[in-house]
């Protein structure tokens, strides 16, 4: 386990080694970007939000690349729920995350765009609750978190406007995929999420 924290540690200094020894400080800010982003988990109906910083890294005719740092918190309520009777209790996660952001243009206008950003970092999830189960005189509080190398991709599509391109997007978390039966169901790594995103270039050249 502390050979992931570690190796992800590594992994988000070199990248912001890579971003900030390609430009000069006050050229840092060009073409950088700011995102907001609300998000939801229709299956497990979970709620929440991503915060991202990204470094424009090159600009070509069609595509464009990114990377930077992505921050992300969900909360899912768990009180009654069909499968879990009796419980009243929630789970909430935070992440941080590296992303690298490739996008494409369409059509002469380049305005609207698609793109995949593979992420990679760490997830935090708390369990919080108490079980009361009067037929068998049981009631019990529960406290559990369990931190983890989480990894995936999100895919988008929207449109610029200005120096605005909203999108809308869905996260796959591979880790879940790849974990032997997705044994975390309440954790980022085990749901999809759909999400729309208001991002902002900062001092746009282009």
């Amino acid at each position: 386990m502390y050979k992931n924290y570690i190796l992800t540690i590594l992994f988000l200094t070199g990248l912001i080694g890579i971003t900030k020894g390609q430009t000069t400080e006050k050229e840092f800010w060009t073409n950088s970007r700011i995102e907001l982003s609300g998000t939801y988990d229709a299956l497990n109906h979970s709620v929440g939000f991503m915060a991202k910083g990204k470094k424009e890294l090159f600009n070509t005719r069609k595509f464009r690349g990114f990377a930077g740092f992505a921050l992300q918190y969900s909360y899912q309520n768990e009180t009654d729920k069909a499968l879990n009777q009796g419980l009243i209790g929630y789970n909430n996660d935070f992440g941080i995350y590296a992303v690298f952001d490739l996008e494409h243009a369409y059509f002469k206008s380049k305005k609207f765009f698609t793109g995949l950003e593979p992420f990679i970092g760490v997830t935090v999830l708390n369990s919080n609750g108490t079980l009361n189960l009067p037929d068998y005189e049981i009631s019990e509080q529960y406290t559990n978190t369990y931190t983890y190398l989480n990894y995936g991709v999100t895919s988008k599509i929207g449109y610029k406007f200005g120096g605005f391109q909203p999108n809308i997007f869905f996260v796959v978390p591979l880790k879940g995929l790849f974990d032997k039966g997705r044994n975390r169901v309440g954790g980022m790594d085990s749901r999809i999420l759909v999400g729309a995103c208001v991002s902002y270039t900062l001092k746009s050249t282009r």
